[in-house]
Formats: structure tokens, sequence, C-alpha cells
């Protein structure tokens, strides 16, 4: 298979270099250049030109085009290579595959005066275009390449719910080609990782009752490509989307009923989503006796699934650098107060790392964690056990039960009573 790490492939295509197919691609592309007057309509549209700040008009056209042209998932092999069709096309019909608008993207800020680069990529999972391998069978999708303002930037056009200058995560980490500004070659280049822009938050308020019912307040900050499923209900009906937040919170605890939901403006790119939960669950947590409750972190559902194999032959795959946290304010019953752990559950290494706390003040139990991921690729032995340790301790802070009992709260000088505000 193509994607495969553990089959070879071969490949076999006609001698050639990458300056002679950098020939055909740029007189290719300049044939389909579209016509001035439909251009400058487009641009028209987008209100660029009022923009302050070259940033401000790439993302503009962007925005409308993406609205504009209607995505074709249609990649290069499938189009049968990589010449663009005239971009007369997208403007009329309003469609096109990621080349073809990658090119009406370069075209429009060629138009505004802003340079950039069109280019090639493959999934990073094959490594992306192998610069010794002159050909375009490696192809699979058109990405363009922007540098503003001493940033660079790259979109591949492929997904009508991501901002400009973000990409899927299979594009993130790959190698990709890029046009030189002369027309006649390729320069070669690695795409980086997202990491802390693939964040994904998620701030929790539990109030639990004395009957162990909770009642929840559950918001979810998705930054990054993760963001596309959220940016998906805006063409859901009303009552799919209901069906959707219902399934998330039951997602959490079987007997949990959602009383509503909100979401937030899903049309404006330049902002994370936000999507809102409030649900009751019953039966939350255990009541022992009338002291004594018990109850998990319903929000914390890691495993080590991925790591079962004590060692592994070939390499472990993750599917992208990322960055998640959690916190969950707990507001614990009248009375009660959290009954310590004995240790701490964090991991820390080179490629992945884990922090968690649980801290204590009066009727308030916090949580908080980070899962870190700096790496894609484990390699069979250290990196592997590394991963291998990291989900394992995760996995098991998922399976505490958290211990609550009635116990009067004491002075600084050990006597029974009310505590003193804080100064």
């Amino acid at each position: 298979p193509p994607a495969s790490r553990i089959f070879p492939r071969v490949m076999a295509y006609p001698a050639s270099a990458w300056s002679e197919l950098a020939g055909e691609f740029s007189r290719a592309l300049a044939k389909a250049a579209p016509t001035p007057a439909l251009l400058d309509a487009f641009i028209a549209e987008t209100g660029a030109a009022s923009a302050s700040n070259d940033l401000a008009k790439a993302a503009a056209v962007y925005d409308r085009l993406v609205r504009r042209v209607r995505f074709l998932s249609i990649g290069c092999p499938a189009a049968g290579g990589v010449e663009p069709v005239k971009i007369d096309v997208a403007l009329t019909k309003r469609y096109g595959n990621s080349l073809a608008r990658v090119a009406l993207l370069h075209f429009a800020l060629e138009r505004l005066g802003i340079d950039s680069r069109v280019g090639f990529m493959q999934g990073w999972d094959v490594s992306g275009i192998n610069a010794e391998i002159p050909s375009f069978g490696q192809a699979v999708a058109a990405i363009l390449r922007l540098e503003i303002d001493g940033r660079t930037f790259y979109t591949a056009c492929d997904n009508d719910y991501l901002p400009f200058g973000m990409l899927d995560t299979d594009a993130q980490g790959t190698t990709a080609c890029f046009l030189t500004a002369s027309g006649t070659d390729f320069a070669f280049e690695r795409i980086p990782e997202g990491g802390a822009a693939n964040r994904t938050e998620r701030h929790i308020f539990v109030q639990v009752g004395a009957d162990g019912s909770m009642d929840v307040r559950d918001v979810r900050t998705v930054h990054g490509p993760g963001q596309t499923a959220l940016r998906g209900l805006k063409a859901a009906k009303e009552q799919e989307r209901q069906n959707f937040a219902e399934q998330m919170a039951k997602r959490v605890h079987p007997k949990a009923k959602l009383s509503g939901y909100t979401l937030s403006d899903l049309d404006d790119l330049n902002a994370p989503v936000t999507l809102v939960l409030n649900y009751r669950i019953t039966d939350g947590a255990i009541r022992a006796s009338e002291d004594l409750m018990a109850f998990r972190n319903h929000w914390i559902s890691y495993n080590s699934r991925s790591a079962g194999l004590a060692t592994r032959t070939y390499p472990l795959d993750y599917y992208a650098t990322e960055e998640t946290v959690n916190t969950v304010v707990f507001e614990l019953p009248e009375g009660f107060r959290w009954v310590p752990w004995n240790r701490g559950y964090t991991w820390t290494c080179g490629c992945l790392s884990y922090e968690s706390t649980l801290t204590h003040h009066r009727q308030t139990l916090q949580f908080t964690d980070r899962f870190r991921v700096s790496r894609k690729t484990y390699m069979p032995g250290n990196d592997y056990a590394h991963y291998r340790n990291c989900l394992q301790t995760m996995a098991e802070l998922a399976k505490q039960w958290l211990i609550i009992e009635r116990k009067p709260f004491t002075q600084p000088n050990g006597l029974n009573g009310p505590v003193a505000p804080d100064p």
C-alpha cells in the first residue's frame, strides 16, 4: 500500500529533472490564468482593497474564496495530473478542487501585489515529496506559501472550516515543493507541525448535590483543525444540533440529561469554536453513607489502548502534535471534604508530557491537567516506552475515585468551627 511503513514502495517514472518539471508547470499555470475582468470582479467582492495591511487582504480573499468556490475533493492523481483547469471555470461555475482554489488565490494575491508560491504535497505519513524523485506522480494536493511581514503562511484551500494559514493535520510536518520566484525550479520545505496551535480546552464547573447528582456547565473551546467537526454543524438543522449536543453529554456519562447548549459564531473563521453544554447527571456520585461519597472525574477518560503492546517491531504514529488542557471545578456539598491521594500523576520527557494537579479549598475541589504531544512518530525502544508510560499514567489517573467525607472544618488552632474568611 502507498502509505504503508511496513511494505516497500516501487515507483517507476520517466527520467526528468525538477527544473524541467518546473518549466512545464509554470507554463500550465500561466495558461490557466483567469480573465482580468473576472479576476477584478472577484477581488472587488472580497473587499480586500480596503484592508489595512497585506495579511488582512490575504485573509479577506481566502475567506471569500472558500465561501464562493465550492470545494471538490479531487486530488491531482484523480484529476489526471498537475495542470490546473482554467481559473475562469472556478469563477463562473463556482466549484474547483484544491489546485483550482490555490491557483485562484495565487492570482488574486498577485493582482493585489502580494507574492505567493504554488506547490504540491503528500501526507506526512509517507514523508512528503521526495526531492530525489523528480516526478509529479508524488503530487497529491496543492498548497500555497506566502511570506507577509516576515511571517510564513501556508494554506491548501481544501477545508471550508479552517481559517487562513491553518492546515489539516495530515499536511502538518510533511515535505512540500514550491515553485521558485523565477518559475524555473522547485524548492523543498518541511511544513511546520501544529504543536500548541492544535489546542483543545475544557472548562467544567460541577455542582455536586448531597443526593449524588451533578449539575454541570461544560465549556469546550477548540483551536486548530479539530474545530472542523463543530463548524460542520452550521449546515445542520436545529434538531440535528440538539442530537449532537445530547450525544456529547452522554459520552461524559450515560445518565447525563442535557438542559441546554450554545455554540459560538460558526461563520467566524478567525475565532476558535466554543461549545457550551449544560446538563445534569443523576447518580453521578455514589453515597456510601450520610457522611461518605465517592465519584470519578467523568471528564477525564484517558486510556492506554494504543500502547497495549509491551514492545513494538514497527514505529507507532500519532496523528498530530497537540496540546489538551482541562480544568474541572467541583463544588462539594456543604460540610464535605476531599480525602487526599498519596501520589501525583505526571510524566515528562522530550517527546510528550502530562501534568495534573488536584487542590482543595473549603467547598471547592479543582482539578487541572495538560497533555502535550511534541512528536508524531515513536520508534521501537525508548521512544515507544516513553509514549506507553505516559499513557498508562494518564489511564491510571482516569480510573481513580474521588472520595469526599463529611468532616467539620478546623481553625488554624485545630479547634472545630467556622474558618475565618481570607484576607
